[in-house]
């Protein structure tokens, strides 16, 4: 993140293409930690001035000024606000001033050199990606020395956790010490006192909970919407109790602070000050007992929709979109009044609210939040990231399972390249005889690869049979397992491939999953073609993919739940004449269809049921082959045909060479 900003929706596309690099390069983790953003999503700070005036001093001082690079680490606990404090510091006016550009980079446990080199070049060129094909850390550096010679640069290294290899952190910031102009400084922040031990350069600032009357504003704010509020007087004794019990933690006051606010009732609040959770408090900054009573508390529809999501990566990056459609199938969204979609969508609006999810330009999960939703889940949901005790236990019951194959390759520094870590492959023998694979209901794979995991991989899932949600990248290797368990898969409901292979087509035994709900490609590179029998899906309601795609399915009025058709090309065969288009009551989004000189009269384009689509937004209506100033009557009526529903939003018409009545259309 950097002054410019970036696009949220492509940094996440980007994030998933990043699966195609091969092996042998050194950028070789994926799904790195939901990029924090330097930009305040919170209306208020409380009690930070004193320690962010302290810092700002220091790294403008007449001696830091002298010195080639300074680092200066935050350290503290989970929770405490040392990522908040870093965006007051970085959007101070002062620090604007004094630095002449500024980087802010997320690193988690994915401390990278070529990834976290890429992204301070990508910031210095304004957002804009520019180094992506260049994998060589001395050329990336080599451009970062140049980019940064004459320039004053504070850089913001948030939540990094690496501690192991201090030679990796020396070369990150060789071209950074190389600058012309002295003072430049670094600013980590980091909840391990080993990487304060490795990095810094000046005395670290150990950052506590706040003090109580700087807490007590704060838990008035997320209580009561206003941090000077005095009624209640019962209530704010009680309350007092309760945030004596959260350390000064500004979590911990969100959580609970969005389960107190929704029943002002001092019964409600005594309960919550006498809960049992408390006493699960393992040490004096242990707030997870305080995040599990707002979990506790929730609707179970909510209960499930959140714990569900332990499977995910410490800090993704959700879509909305995807995660809603990933509850549906696993029957997690109620399909009440309305669209399931648009219920999903409220949930996760729901769990916002009550402080579960953080919600900027997309949607992302505190790290305790992350070991919450692992702890209330450890009997349904597990992920596998790692291969030692810390992974946590997997229990028979397991019904959800993912596997992050961060851990799945080591490094070899002599070689340059990587080799497979034969404990992870154990780890996920050992996890295939744990669980009942044949009961799995969900299976999701993050990260890169090689043919000799897929072909474990494959071999430990051979008995999947009640699938629903399947998820697999880089399926140049992983296509041997749709293949050799398709016959199984009778259940799935979501499917997600992504591959790099030049010109792969999807299978045809795809087209053979009669209840899939969501076949997501749009990460599948180069795709050429769909099978013949795409038609065959009838329970299809989202087919994720380029619009070019979308205009390839034949005889796409089969699929009467679609919700998204980004392009319809109208040709001369029933397969695409514009009445495939009229039982697609549930389309939304924008549709655009192409040659519409293939229609033959006003009978034939109104039978394509615009009228009925009454969640389309946009509209595109085009003819080709524009040889008359003027069209005919033909032309004309197949027009007035076309009526759209009262609720689009934009209409566009291309290519039509007559005088358009909006009257007549609507």
């Amino acid at each position: 993140m950097c002054e410019a900003g970036d696009d949220v929706r492509e940094a996440i596309k980007m994030e998933k293409l990043d699966v195609f690099a091969d092996l042998g390069h050194r950028n070789f983790s994926v799904h790195p930690r939901g990029q924090t953003t330097a930009y305040f999503t919170e209306p208020k700070v409380f009690g930070r001035d004193t320690v962010k005036g302290r810092i700002v001093g220091m790294l403008t001082s007449k001696e830091t000024c002298g010195v080639n690079l300074s680092v200066l680490p935050i350290v503290g606990n989970g929770g405490v606000g040392k990522t908040t404090l870093a965006q007051l510091l970085y959007n101070d006016a002062i620090m604007q001033d004094h630095f002449s550009r500024r980087i802010w980079i997320s690193v988690s446990v994915d401390f990278d050199e070529v990834r976290l080199t890429r992204e301070m070049l990508d910031c210095l060129s304004n957002g804009v990606s520019k180094h992506d094909e260049i994998t060589n850390l001395n050329k990336l550096q080599e451009i970062l020395e140049e980019s940064i010679k004459s320039k004053r640069l504070l850089l913001v290294l948030d939540d990094m956790w690496e501690d192991n290899d201090k030679s990796r952190w020396d070369k990150l910031l060789a071209p950074l010490r190389c600058s012309s102009l002295k003072g430049s400084a670094i600013l980590v922040t980091t909840r391990n006192h080993s990487v304060v031990k490795m990095i810094a350069t000046m005395d670290p600032i150990h950052l506590d909970g706040l003090e109580d009357d700087d807490f007590w504003v704060l838990f008035k704010s997320c209580v009561f919407g206003d941090e000077k509020y005095e009624g209640h007087r019962n209530l704010q004794i009680i309350g007092q109790g309760i945030a004596k019990k959260l350390k000064g933690y500004p979590l911990a006051a969100k959580s609970v602070g969005a389960l107190l606010k929704r029943n002002l009732d001092g019964g409600h609040w005594m309960g919550i000050l006498q809960s049992d959770e408390w006493k699960l408090q393992q040490g004096p900054d242990d707030i997870i007992p305080a995040l599990k009573l707002s979990y506790v508390h929730l609707p179970f529809h909510l209960q499930r929709c959140f714990s569900y999501c332990a499977l995910f990566p410490k800090g993704h990056r959700f879509d909305a979109l995807d995660l809603v459609r990933i509850w549906i199938s696993q029957g997690m969204v109620s399909s009440g009044n309305g669209r399931m979609e648009e219920t999903g969508r409220q949930y996760l609006n729901d769990l916002v609210d009550r402080g579960f999810f953080q919600r900027s330009a997309y949607y992302s999960m505190h790290d305790l939040m992350h070991d919450l939703a692992q702890i209330v889940s450890s009997g349904e949901c597990h992920m596998v990231d790692s291969f030692d005790s810390r992974n946590g236990t997997c229990y028979p019951t397991i019904q959800h399972l993912s596997i992050n194959t961060r851990f799945a390759y080591k490094w070899n520094t002599d070689a340059r390249n990587f080799f497979p870590n034969d404990n992870f492959q154990r780890k996920l023998v050992y996890i295939g005889e744990a669980v009942q694979t044949r009961n799995l209901s969900t299976l999701m794979l993050f990260g890169k690869y090689d043919a000799g995991f897929s072909e474990t991989f494959s071999h430990v899932f051979k008995e999947v049979q009640h699938l629903r949600v399947l998820r697999l990248p880089t399926l140049t290797y992983s296509i041997d397992f749709l293949l050799r368990n398709f016959s199984k898969l009778i259940h799935l409901r979501y499917l997600e491939l992504i591959s790099s292979g030049p010109g792969e087509p999807l299978p045809e035994v795809i087209c053979q999953l009669y209840h899939l709900q969501v076949l997501d490609v749009e990460y599948w590179v180069h795709l050429p073609t769909l099978p013949r029998g795409m038609n065959n899906l009838v329970n299809l309601r989202h087919f994720v993919a380029r619009g070019e795609l979308h205009a390839m399915i034949a005889g796409v009025g089969r699929l009467k739940f679609l919700q998204e058709l980004k392009v319809f090309r109208v040709g001369k065969t029933t397969d695409f004449e514009i009445g495939q288009l009229n039982g697609l009551r549930e389309l939304g989004g924008s549709l655009a269809i192409y040659n519409l000189e293939n229609v033959g009269s006003k009978e034939e384009s109104h039978n394509a049921g615009l009228r009925d689509k009454r969640y389309r937004q946009d509209l595109l209506l085009s003819w080709s082959n524009n040889r008359f100033a003027v069209r005919s009557l033909i032309e004309t009526e197949v027009l007035e045909g076309l009526h759209p529903h009262s609720s689009l939003k934009h209409l566009h018409i291309t290519g039509y060479g007559g005088e358009v009545s909006i009257q007549n259309i609507h």
